[in-house]
């Protein structure tokens, strides 16, 4: 009788519960926007800023990659596994603050945004 009890015991205790979410006050911290992270253009006139995605998507976690030498690289654009990225821009002036966001389709997925490089010349 007391194996049975056991048992019962041990099974309800191990019984899968699916997937729990901590208390709102952690998910709030989790979940809050992170800083946007800053780009100045050569001519320091300009900044423009990417809010960056903090939290990948199990999507994204669970996508194949295969492993070579310690790096984790993505088969479908032989590039890197799980790189940050942005989903939003903004330009900003800043001399006048003057603020303007970018308009960008639904999924974007900004990564490597820079500005263009200026043309250096040398006299010797």
């Amino acid at each position: 009788m007391r194996l049975l009890l056991f048992a019962l015991t041990a099974f309800s205790i191990f019984a899968q519960t699916g997937y729990q979410n901590p208390p709102k006050a952690i998910l709030d911290v989790l979940n809050a926007p992170g800083t946007p992270t800053p780009n100045v253009n050569p001519t320091r006139t300009h900044v423009l800023f990417m809010d960056m995605v903090r939290n990948p998507t199990i999507a994204d976690l669970a996508k194949p990659m295969l492993r070579l030498a310690g790096l984790r690289i993505d088969p479908a654009n032989s590039g890197p596994h799980l790189i940050a990225y942005g989903q939003s821009a903004f330009l900003q002036k800043i001399d006048g603050g003057q603020v303007t966001k970018l308009d960008l389709p639904a999924k974007a997925a900004l990564t490597g945004l820079h500005w263009p490089r200026m043309a250096v010349s040398f006299r010797f």
